[in-house]
């Protein structure tokens, strides 16, 4: 069995079909998330939209682990 990221199970964590065990052993944060796009001379709104949402989606505490 692989480890699994926080975010592929946060449903099973948050209704207690898993549970946490060693949490003082963590993977790390230092995780990078890249969106690239050709140019932002001509970056079209939906990119532009889908950038920001990855930027709130993906900031500082993700969504799922709130």
């Amino acid at each position: 069995m692989r480890p699994r990221s926080t975010w592929d199970v946060s449903a099973e964590l948050r209704d207690g079909r898993l549970i946490q065990v060693l949490p003082e052993w963590e993977g790390s944060r230092q995780l990078t998330l890249s969106a690239v796009y050709p140019s932002r001379q001509f970056l079209s709104a939906k990119v532009r939209l889908f950038v920001d949402y990855l930027a709130a989606l993906y900031g500082a505490v993700p969504s799922w682990e709130q």
